[in-house]
This record gives structure tokens, sequence and C-alpha cells, in this order.
């Protein structure tokens, strides 16, 4: 059991409803045998767009090793395919492929049915106004904040 500091602690209290609120997805990800990773890539390809590998990482906050290393397995699997850029044949974009498409849909269609399920355990008020105030905050410009202030 977490001390008093950290039972009222944001970060930790976020990471940990992460963890409580994510096991039974993430469990329904391993029946399908994708990885936390694979689903956040599939999630974000979702879209129908193509994305490059450093896009891909800030926007699943993954790093890059793990990001093109799932890459290289989503492909193997037929999931996506990589191109090169029109613009700029150097650089390399992944979409999904038609299949893979069918399966984000698939675990997108779930995930919200997850989603639905956990905010059906809280106040029907709470949910949506939690969902709006967690992106106001990561929204707000960090550097706005206050700087940590030095201990002692």
């Amino acid at each position: 059991m977490p001390n008093d500091f950290l039972r009222g602690y944001l970060p930790f209290l976020l990471q940990r409803a992460d963890q409580e609120l994510s096991a039974a997805f993430h469990a329904r990800l391993g029946d399908d045998g994708i990885s936390v990773s694979e689903w956040r890539l599939l999630a974000v390809l979702g879209d129908g767009r193509p994305y490059g590998v450093s896009e891909l990482a800030t926007v699943t906050m993954l790093p890059q090793p793990t990001t093109t290393h799932a890459i290289g397995r989503l492909e193997s699997d037929g999931l996506v395919e990589r191109r090169s850029a029109d613009h700029d044949k150097r650089r390399r974009l992944v979409s999904l492929t038609p299949a893979g498409l069918q399966l984000a849909a698939r675990l997108t269609a779930a995930a919200a049915h997850h989603q639905a399920a956990v905010l059906a355990t809280i106040d029907a008020e709470i949910g949506p106004a939690l969902q709006t105030q967690l992106g106001r905050l990561i929204d707000t410009d960090s550097t706005s904040r206050s700087p940590v202030p030095p201990p002692g």
C-alpha cells in the first residue's frame, strides 16, 4: 500500500489508475497477440493516414527504438506497410494495410467498450468531467507551470 504522500500525489495516482483500468484491456490485446506498443500504433494509424516513425513515437509516447521494433513486428504480420514519402524519398511513412485497418477498427471498438464499462462504475457526471480536466492538464503548456521548488 502506498504511503500517505503517494496516496495524494497526482502523477502516482494517474499511473496507478492507468495500470488498474488498462489491465483487462491489455489482457485482451494479449489474446489477440498484440502488445500495448503495437496497440498504440494501431490506434494512431487507425485514422487512415500515413505517419513518419518519429511522429508515431511522439504521439504514442514510445521511445523511437520501441516504435521501430513494433512497426517491424506489425509489418511482418502484414498489418502495416512502410513506403518512401513522395516529397522526400529518405523519409519512410507507415500506414495500415487493409488487414491492419480491420484489426485497428475491431480493437478500437473493444477499447471504447472497455472505457464505457470503466466509466459506468463511477458517477455519470464524473467521467466526462475527468476526461475534460485531464485533457486540459495535458494541453497546458508545461513551461507555464510553476517550477518545482528546491528541497528544504
